[in-house]
């Protein structure tokens, strides 16, 4: 017995000794954020459980209470039948609950799907599971007493914190009356011991199970997920990669097994790192085939190399429904010599959702293989999200409406990933069109790209490469997919834009060649290459650098235009400069500063046409520093005040009679009734007639004209329905983090 007990000694120490080399290789993305999240977590589960305990009362959460809040935290917004659940505490659910199983720790084994489609969830959890103590570290604290649990999750650019109670959904448990004469004989007629087995398994539970009795850590956690996103509800369909970023902070690619050019190399660099600095998932769309189910995640446990052949242990996170094929559970191929492959997966037969499959069956029937890369501390994330406004109109995608200036300051292996916005939280209101992106990474100065990432629908666009130290240009390239209604046949018969867009911009490419035809369409309709996009910021950079008084602050954001300052001695008087051969005034000529805000009111020079005839030739003054200021402040004070006298005595003498008009009244549209209310003034009732009050305010307002920006709730409701959200993350192994400026063109640019 003394042995023993020291051998398990032993064999503890040494797993937890591989749990720290683990915790000191690859896990948790370490950010500024999450010591920060974690303590905080801590504190606030402590603070909780002292406050129970001496009220006497376990803990029940008011932000998200499933017995009085119950239609929110289920099902949301969505328009749906909704029944009201029966909600029990883990200790009315269980004899004996414990949160992992009996070892002290989580294990893929234990998770089982419920009635709800989130098996991308549950098969990154069980992905998660592969790296030993990755688990318990995103279940930062608990009190099972009191019943209150802190989890920390990973959302777009750092770590939150959220805390959960015990309570959960259960389904109505049946009744030993219930059961017929062959099922009551399965429990030897025994009304107690049927209950216990109903109660312990966790059966009742509505989502997620855990496989060993009493075992809660797998629908407490997957409680935590549905109230970091608002209900259950937004917790229907996803992709696997998304979830494992964020229980892991990691970046995600997704490989296509049709576009794998060399198999051996990608086993090699890819498959055989399963489970060290990496993650991977799988999964297919079609017809199910062989027991393996379509549009369904998978978790890949384990991809080993044994006398010659290739082996990946696969996990359905039902717990259940196993592949059939070659090498299924119980087939004829596992002859004596292989036997010793189970061992080395750590697979035993079983209907318990593993399964191995030969390397080349895997690439067969899995048409996507997802990646998620994990980081150690010497990773460091700096990240810029930006908001892109997009039209329904048929126009091909172009790259330049949105690019990122990113200063690498040492030599680093560099990801860099352009990521769309996290919408699950919201995924009930109206959102932006589904987006296609692309980028491509450019060295400044420099006219060919070292990399172009190829187009993905995906929630995030990646590369990997190592980089010197220099500024460099992302430009991305979008394209939505919407659809119009059709020219002639209208809205019975919905068209793609795309559809459209290639159409359009082969005619326009083709009347181009006319001499007399309006070109002015081609910029709207045939798309920028890469090519004219460089080109288009080299020259504007080479002005720049000719014109260091007309540039920006490299210390300000890009979309603040400030002038240059200089010394009282250099200011003394504006002094006219001399004209040379060219046309071109010897002076530093002044140009504006491009703003990069969706809000521009500037732009670069367009284009010169090299058929219009020249400008006559005007000697120019340069006027700089303190005098551009004095101009611009004597200017914009005028014209406030002209404004001002003539909009007072339109409200005075005019309002009364006619009240003014927005733009899309003007053109003939129906206003927005609920708007109107929003809008009304304090005091006034709802039968009289809008005055001119909040267009005077706005147009005498410094920011006129007013921003494209939410107004009330229902504005911000729907505000994401015209507008995309991007964000570029870039991960470097640098000592000093890199810096990133995010740039909007406007269309008209």
């Amino acid at each position: 017995m003394a042995k023993k007990s020291q051998q398990k000694k032993k064999k503890g120490r040494g797993r937890q000794k591989q749990v720290d080399l683990v915790r000191r290789q690859v896990g948790l993305l370490v950010t500024k954020e999450l010591e920060v999240e974690i303590n905080a977590c801590r504190e606030e589960v402590e603070k909780i459980a002292k406050d129970c305990k001496n009220r006497n009362a376990k803990f029940r959460d008011p932000d998200f209470d499933l017995t009085r809040d119950w239609e929110r935290c289920i099902y949301g917004m969505k328009e749906t039948l909704r029944l009201k659940p029966s909600v029990r505490r883990v200790t009315e659910i269980f004899d004996k609950p414990k949160f992992f199983n009996d070892k002290g720790a989580a294990e893929s084994s234990a998770i089982h799907q419920g009635c709800i489609g989130d098996c991308y969830f549950l098969a990154g959890l069980g992905t998660v599971c592969c790296i030993p103590g990755l688990i318990e570290k995103i279940c930062v604290a608990r009190d099972e007493e009191v019943g209150v649990y802190g989890f920390i999750f990973f959302q777009d650019d750092g770590w939150c914190r959220v805390i959960v109670d015990d309570l959960l959904p259960i389904q109505n448990p049946r009744h030993f009356d219930s059961l017929d004469d062959g099922e009551r004989q399965l429990f030897v007629e025994d009304r107690d011991l049927f209950h216990h087995v109903q109660k312990n398994r966790g059966s009742r539970l509505t989502y997620a199970k855990s496989g060993s009795d009493g075992e809660t850590w797998v629908p407490l956690i997957e409680k935590a997920y549905a109230k970091l996103y608002g209900s259950y509800e937004h917790l229907d369909r996803g992709w696997t990669t998304e979830a494992i970023e964020d229980l892991s902070g990691g970046v995600s690619t997704t490989f296509y097994t049709q576009d794998i050019l060399d198999r051996d190399r990608f086993w090699k660099e890819e498959m055989s790192k399963a489970n060290t600095d990496r993650l991977l998932s799988a999964s297919f769309f079609g017809d199910e085939t062989q027991g393996l189910i379509s549009e369904h995640a998978y978790s890949i446990l384990k991809a080993i190399e044994w006398n010659g052949k290739r082996f990946v242990l696969v996990r359905n996170p039902w717990g259940d429904s196993e592949w059939g094929g070659p090498w299924s559970d119980g087939s004829k191929e596992w002859e004596p010599q292989w036997l010793g492959a189970l061992k080395e997966l750590d697979h035993v037969f079983g209907d318990d959702g593993k399964f191995v499959m030969e390397y080349d069956d895997f690439l067969k029937y899995f048409e996507q293989v997802g990646r998620t890369f994990l980081f150690d501390e010497s990773w460091v994330l700096v990240s810029e999200w930006m908001k892109v406004d997009v039209e329904n109109v048929p126009a091909l995608p172009s790259y330049g409406n949105l690019s990122y200036k990113v200063t690498i300051l040492e030599p680093t292996k560099a990801i860099i990933c352009l990521s769309k916005l996290n919408t699950r939280g919201f995924k009930t209101a109206p959102l932006g069109p589904p987006l296609v992106c692309q980028f491509a990474i450019v060295k400044a100065g420099e006219r060919k790209p070292l990399r172009v990432s190829s187009p993905s629908g995906d929630s995030r666009v990646t590369l990997e490469l190592d980089l010197e130290a220099a500024t460099y240009m992302i430009y991305v390239k979008t394209e939505h997919e919407s659809t119009i209604d059709h020219p002639t046949a209208g809205p019975c018969n919905p068209i793609k834009t795309q559809t459209v867009a290639k159409l359009l911009a082969s005619k326009v490419k083709s009347l181009s060649l006319v001499k007399n035809w309006d070109t002015g369409l081609r910029s709207k309709f045939v798309p920028k290459t890469l090519e004219e996009v460089i080109e288009e910021d080299l020259v504007e950079t080479s002005v720049e650098d000719e014109d260091p008084g007309g540039g920006e602050d490299p210390a300000l954001p890009l979309s603040q235009d400030v002038p240059e300052t200089k010394p009282l001695a250099e200011e003394d008087e504006c002094i006219p400069k001399e004209v040379d051969s060219d046309g071109e005034s010897a002076a530093t000529q002044v140009t504006p500063a491009v703003q990069d805000t969706p809000a521009s009111e500037t732009g670069p020079k367009p284009p010169v046409d090299h058929e219009s005839p020249p400008a006559p030739i005007v000697p120019s003054v340069e006027l700089k520093g303190l005098h551009w200021t004095v101009i611009m402040s004597l200017l914009t004070t005028v014209l406030r005040a002209v404004d001002y006298i003539a909009l007072t005595c339109l409200y005075l003498f005019g309002a009364s009679s006619e009240p003014i008009k927005d733009d899309a009244e003007e053109a003939g549209q129906e206003s927005n009734p609920q708007l109107e209310i929003e809008e009304l003034t304090p005091g006034r009732e709802l039968d009289q007639p809008a005055t001119v009050d909040h267009h005077f305010e706005e147009l005498c307002s410094p920011t006129y004209p007013p921003p494209s920006m939410p107004k009330n709730w229902v504005d911000l409701y729907h505000d994401a329905g015209n507008s995309v959200f991007l964000g570029l993350r870039v991960y470097t192994q640098t000592k000093e983090p890199c810096t990133i400026v995010g740039r909007v063109r406007s269309s008209s640019e």
